[in-house]
């Protein structure tokens, strides 16, 4: 099976719902000043569940732990064309100008590969394609694409890059105390529902059948989310599992099924404030600088790009949208591949900012721009809370941490030093106190016996000159 059978539907799919939008196309009144988008990556493997030849749980093999596809790749393409057009007044989509342009990405390759897909269609100049052309360009394109010069460098958000920007929704490391939140999440009834309404839907034959690949003969909540992780990518990739056609699964509802399944596990839909708590405090950072680069714009100050694109995954798509639910009761979205929440800046004529939000071309809030930022400052935690909430601290502060621990160490070696020393010192005195009392009184001793001795020589010698008398 080549690339363009297997990616017919998700890139007519990507190309519907990327360039017809109506809802993206700003009033006579109004000019677009500003975007900034966050993406999930595209199509990629299964992140979990395969084994050293990295086959799946369904006997697919792939080319690596999530990593990005083919289909995953031409997704971001064609969004980077697609959007080559869309913002041609906005930047220059001829040749890159850093100025104008920041990619963002966390430090995975399938999110990195996805920015950079997107940054060659976006700058793409041997042709400009039409979205109306035949799909088989598509085919012709992966393997004959001329690449331009890339002049747009992106930057990677590792773990010690912003301590305070964590981004990351399940960075449990970076943050502790988020993860009993979602360890809880897997104790809830909605969850034991879930799985029970799963072995009903699809039975324990099939089941048992798919799981005996990986040596599991028993269904649980990580039998099903191994079956999930690896179907939904097998589903979008268009491969062909015979297991299926065996126990007569429908497809279709497979797919949904596992949908729900991640939809669950990400938005904790009845856990209420502790979704929100997360969502918030994983995203108070970066929804900030979303308000700051509009100023930028607005206020014309020195470093104000006009398009800025983060790459992520799931994960920070879900939190993100938690935190607008939270400030602005936006209502939450499931997230595909390639999904994309979109913040736009318009400026009209009486030279008004209005912020304009879509969640994959779907305009879900028109608001005035400082109503915005008073939404997105209302609900934001301070960097310092975030650290204490999560325990983390910047580099300065641990530098300063090790300084006061290695100091009050040293202060306890000194005194416990200081302490010995005073001890052994009185105790040196009173032992030598103690000698000299002990040799006083010895020699008293031997200057009596000495005394003693004496005498009884002096008796002994006149007892002897007296007996030589009588004699």
């Amino acid at each position: 099976m080549n690339i363009f059978t297997r990616g017919v539907f998700p890139i007519v799919l990507s190309f519907l719902l990327f360039n017809f939008s109506k809802t993206q196309t700003p009033s006579n009144n109004e000019t677009l000043v500003f975007v900034l988008e966050h993406y999930r990556h595209g199509a990629r493997s299964p992140c979990s569940g395969l084994d050293s030849s990295y086959t799946d749980i369904f006997n697919q093999t792939w080319n690596g732990f999530g990593e990005l596809t083919h289909q995953g790749i031409l997704q971001f393409f064609h969004i980077g064309l697609s959007n080559k057009e869309k913002y041609k007044d906005l930047i220059s989509t001829d040749q890159p100008n850093p100025n104008e342009v920041r990619f963002y990405s966390t430090n995975m390759n399938r999110t990195i590969m996805s920015a950079q897909s997107l940054m060659i269609g976006l700058y793409y100049h041997n042709k400009t394609y039409e979205v109306n052309e035949t799909l088989s360009m598509f085919s012709v394109l992966y393997h004959n694409v001329t690449l331009p010069f890339l002049g747009i460098p992106i930057r990677t958000l590792e773990d010690d890059n912003d301590n305070v920007g964590l981004f990351e929704y399940e960075l449990t490391e970076k943050c502790p105390r988020i993860g009993p939140y979602r360890e809880e999440n897997m104790n809830r009834p909605i969850i034991t529902e879930f799985i029970n309404s799963f072995i009903d839907t699809y039975g324990k034959e099939f089941l048992l059948a798919v799981l005996k690949n990986r040596n599991i003969d028993t269904i649980d909540f990580k039998g099903i989310k191994r079956i999930c992780s690896a179907y939904v990518p097998d589903y979008f990739d268009k491969r062909e599992l015979p297991i299926l056609e065996e126990y007569n699964i429908d497809k279709e509802m497979l797919f949904n099924m596992c949908n729900k399944l991640s939809y669950l596990l990400h938005f904790e839909i009845d856990q209420g404030n502790r979704a929100r708590i997360s969502g918030v405090i994983t995203m108070s950072h970066h929804a900030k600088s979303i308000v700051n680069y509009m100023e930028n714009i607005i206020y014309n100050r020195t470093i104000k790009p006009k398009y800025v694109v983060y790459s992520g995954h799931d994960t920070t798509v879900t939190a993100l949208q938690v935190y607008l639910e939270t400030a602005f009761n936006v209502e939450i979205r499931d997230i595909p591949f390639a999904s994309c929440m979109k913040f736009c800046l318009f400026k009209d004529e009486n030279g008004s900012y209005i912020v304009k939000y879509y969640f994959n071309e779907e305009l879900l809030l028109v608001i005035s721009f400082e109503e915005f930022k008073k939404g997105i400052n209302s609900i934001a935690w301070k960097d310092y809370q975030v650290e204490d909430f999560c325990h983390i601290y910047t580099k300065q502060e641990k530098t300063i941490m090790i300084m006061v621990y290695s100091l009050f160490s040293l202060f306890i070696f000194n005194v416990v030093l200081i302490s010995y020393n005073t001890c052994g010192k009185a105790n040196k005195k009173q032992y030598q106190k103690f000698s000299n009392t002990a040799n006083k009184n010895g020699d008293i001793s031997m200057n009596h016996n000495n005394s003693s001795s004496g005498n009884q020589q002096m008796k002994e010698i006149e007892l002897e000159k007296k007996t030589d008398n009588d004699v």
